[in-house]
Formats: C-alpha cells, sequence, structure tokens
C-alpha cells in the first residue's frame, strides 16, 4: 500500500462499518473453526493492524504478524498491537507447521506469484490448522480502489479454489462477502 493509505486506514479501522463487519465476520469465522485462545496465530499483511486488533479483543493471547512494509509495521507497533515481523508472504520467516491459524486477508491480490504466497501459507500452518483468506472478487469491478490499493487482480470463485488447493490447502468454506455492493460499485464506482 501507499504510505498515506496507511495514516487514512489508521484514523478509520477502528470504527468505520467496512472494518468493524469484517472483523464481525472474521470473529465468527474463527470461532466456528473452534480456534482456541491459546492457538499460534498469523496475521499475513497486518496493514494499519484491523485484525490485530480484533485478535487482542477477542483475547487470543498468542499473535503475530508479519507485513513487507516497515510503515505498516511502525503503525501496529504505535497500537500497541503485538510482534510484527517484516517479510514477504511469499518468503516467511518462520518454520514449517508453526502456526494453528493464519489470517490472509486481502494480501494475496498484491503479490506477483499468488501460487507460492499460498504455497507458503499452507507451509506454515500445522497439519490441520486454518487459514482465513479474502480476496477482492469479480475482475469486472476494477477500479480506482484497486489502483489505489496496488492490487494485481480481482479473483473468480472456482479459478481460487483451484489456486488455494494446488497450494496444499483444503476449503471447508467458501463464499462471497458484501456482495450486496456489487452493483453498485458496478454502477457507480467505475
Amino acid at each position: 500500500m501507499l504510505e498515506a493509505t496507511y495514516a487514512v486506514e489508521a484514523a478509520i479501522e477502528e470504527t468505520h462499518w467496512w472494518f468493524v463487519g469484517r472483523r464481525r465476520l472474521f470473529a465468527r469465522e474463527l470461532e466456528a473453526a473452534g480456534i482456541r485462545l491459546d492457538a499460534r496465530i498469523l496475521d499475513v499483511g497486518t496493514g494499519a493492524g484491523s485484525n490485530l486488533r480484533m485478535l487482542r479483543d477477542l483475547r487470543f493471547s498468542a499473535v503475530e504478524g508479519l507485513d513487507l512494509s516497515e510503515e505498516a509495521i511502525r503503525w501496529c507497533a504505535g497500537k500497541g498491537l503485538g510482534p510484527v515481523r517484516c517479510g514477504s508472504i511469499c518468503d516467511m520467516p518462520f518454520e514449517d507447521g508453526r502456526f494453528d491459524a493464519v489470517l490472509a486477508t486481502d494480501i494475496i491480490e498484491h503479490v506477483e506469484d499468488d501460487k507460492r504466497a499460498l504455497t507458503e501459507l499452507a507451509r506454515v500452518i500445522r497439519s490441520g490448522g486454518t487459514a482465513l483468506i479474502t480476496v477482492p472478487a469479480c475482475p469486472a469491478l476494477w477500479g480506482l480502489q484497486d489502483e489505489v490499493g496496488l492490487h494485481r487482480r480481482r479473483y473468480r470463485m472456482r479459478p481460487l479454489l483451484e489456486l488455494v488447493r494446488a497450494s496444499g490447502l483444503s476449503v471447508s468454506r467458501a463464499y462471497h462477502f458484501n456482495y450486496l455492493l456489487f452493483l453498485p460499485i458496478g454502477v457507480c464506482g467505475r
């Protein structure tokens, strides 16, 4: 992301409906997956720390972050959101099977080699662990927000699921969320 984007995200992520709703959805998914409060959890692509805030508020005790941007790491540190290491999702500085759960929310679309990124996720998750992955959907909705966010692509469901499975991960649930926004974005957001 652009450095100015971190400042905007940091200023709004605590109360903006988009971030609040995502945290609620992610919290429900973690609960449904049976993730224990002492589980080792990695948030990849922390940005300004929205997921780290959620994990802290849910009282998870063994949370780490990873982001390629020193600026993002500074924002997370300034909020007291725990340890965040500098590194790439395509070459993570963690041993195999280290984490019980990994969150990779809106990060895969930023990297050149999304297959390698997913393979790295599979590598650092213990056998039987959980990955929570989100990406922007519908390539036809490509617009200014994708440009500002430095996205490389948007995804269709079937090719994404094939890519996830090819990386060594299995899929237990897959769905669109905020899909009611597709029409207004398609009409007005371009």
